[in-house]
């Protein structure tokens, strides 16, 4: 979905932090609004987002997030 939307997206990782089994990233995405999606038609507009995500780490694998 956001793939079509934004074919040139990018993800950049701006901090990461791990302690014991979780592991925390701070990341901006950035892409051009070129299909829609949501329902919005595409703007042409580059549309930049910030977010986080904290996983729990198990045998090596994402088991939450």
């Amino acid at each position: 979905m956001f793939r079509a939307a934004f074919p040139d997206l990018e993800i950049t990782i701006d901090d990461q932090i791990a302690e014991g089994d979780k592991v925390c990233s701070r990341a901006t995405t950035r892409g051009t609004h070129q299909g829609d999606i949501f329902g919005i038609p595409a703007t042409g507009n580059v549309v930049t987002m910030t977010g986080m995500t904290i996983v729990r780490i198990v045998d090596d694998q994402i088991a939450e997030s």
